[in-house]
């Protein structure tokens, strides 16, 4: 396939962006801007189905360049990750439109095999979780424990509800730490914009090189923050066990103040150990006044949410890379309550829970409602950052 510009091919698990949260948000800055550097834009999705189909990739044009959608059977765990049809279409396909550099970003519902074999002038990795070390990517286990070290026997007792499916199991889960080790060991280059993910996950992949990145985030106009009597806590997040809505939601009854509220905003995550989680905890929130529950809303609905509040809560039981949510709070004069992981690295100011609990997140909060506003982070221009990031091609 010939083209007038190099082909940069960027590899994630959802589209449109909005549905894939701060990721998303990541690669619609590099959709706007690679253009601008002398680049053909292209990106690869999945789309799973249960149907008994033969994957086949869509392709359409759209105004950032070239969106290739693979539509794909997955029937059981190991097929996400290991199909030899679907590696076999996708081999074909990326040698025939011949990338200059390839970027995973994500590779949920793709398999790992094509990527390996690719012949492309540059591959880069950039990690955003733990998706490729741990199978349920966050290094939780479904007891919500930090596991710092997965293995295939830590890995089967993790997951063993998954594999009801699987004939071989335990070597089913070999397979996929061989391969996630082939693939980091085949690209050129590997970052993470958060120094804690990067520390863990090279604990786990020595023989690799991890750098750090900057991620682009579009500026922001500041918040200009009156004092108050008043003082607005904003979660924003999955409803998921592992991002602990239901530690804020607990801890924020405790808070009498009548001039404290609370507002919850995030779509339903899908837990196998925690099947009713959203359900339990909207009712939760319902029993309050002081609680609204907005459900999912649109990213520029967010953004408007933050200048109306004064404290972004997400107190998470996963080590979180280096949440873009917390980037735009800082845009906005937010403080923040964060959990564990790097978002503590974002500003000296934040406050991390040093104890994931109900009673460490009531004291945080109550710290907090006291303190005065930062002043707002400014960030390097986005189109600055993608320059120094990916660069023209050569």
């Amino acid at each position: 396939m010939t083209n007038q510009k190099p082909i940069y091919l960027l590899i994630a698990h959802g589209y449109p962006f909005q549905k894939i949260g701060g990721v998303g948000q990541v690669l619609a800055q590099l959709v706007k801007y690679l253009p601008t550097l002398g680049w053909d834009v292209h990106l690869l999705i999945p789309e799973l189905s249960r149907k008994n189909i033969r994957p086949r990739i869509v392709s359409e044009t759209t105004t950032w360049g070239t969106l290739h959608i693979i539509h794909r059977p997955v029937w059981h765990w190991s097929q996400a990750w290991k199909d030899r049809t679907t590696n076999q279409i996708l081999r074909q396909w990326i040698a025939n439109i011949q990338p200059h550099t390839l970027h995973i970003h994500h590779l949920n519902g793709l398999p790992y095999q094509w990527l390996i074999d690719a012949k492309v002038q540059h591959k880069h990795l950039t990690l955003h979780d733990y998706a490729l070390p741990c199978a349920r990517g966050q290094l939780l286990d479904r007891w919500f424990q930090v596991c710092d070290q997965p293995n295939p026997d830590k890995c089967l007792d993790c997951i063993v509800g998954w594999l009801v499916l699987e004939r071989q199991k335990k070597q089913r889960l070999a397979e996929r730490f061989t391969l996630s080790t082939l693939l980091l060991e085949r690209m050129n280059t590997i970052d993470a914009p958060s120094e804690d993910l990067r520390q863990r996950v090279q604990r786990i992949y020595p023989k690799v090189r991890i750098d750090h990145c900057d991620l682009p985030i579009e500026h922001r106009p500041a918040i200009a923050r009156q004092p108050s009597n008043q003082h607005r806590f904003l979660f924003v997040g999955s409803i998921h066990p592992s991002k602990g809505v239901h530690l804020v939601l607990q801890s924020f009854v405790r808070l009498k103040d009548p001039n404290v509220q609370l507002t919850i905003i995030g779509g339903d995550g899908h837990s196998d150990t925690h099947p009713n989680y959203p359900q339990i905890w909207t009712t939760f929130a319902n029993q309050s006044p002081r609680i609204k529950w907005l459900g999912s809303m649109g990213h520029d609905a967010v953004l408007q949410a933050m200048e109306s509040h004064d404290t972004l809560i997400l107190p998470s039981l996963w080590p979180e890379n280096s949440p873009i949510v917390i980037r735009e709070a800082l845009q906005q004069s937010m403080k923040v309550n964060c959990g564990r992981g790097g978002s503590v690295a974002l500003h000296q100011n934040i406050v991390q829970l040093q104890t994931i609990s109900v009673h460490a997140l009531a004291v945080a909060m109550k710290k907090t409602f006291s303190s005065p506003p930062p002043k707002p982070v400014r960030y390097p221009p986005p189109e600055q950052i993608v320059t120094q990031w990916i660069g023209s091609p050569l």
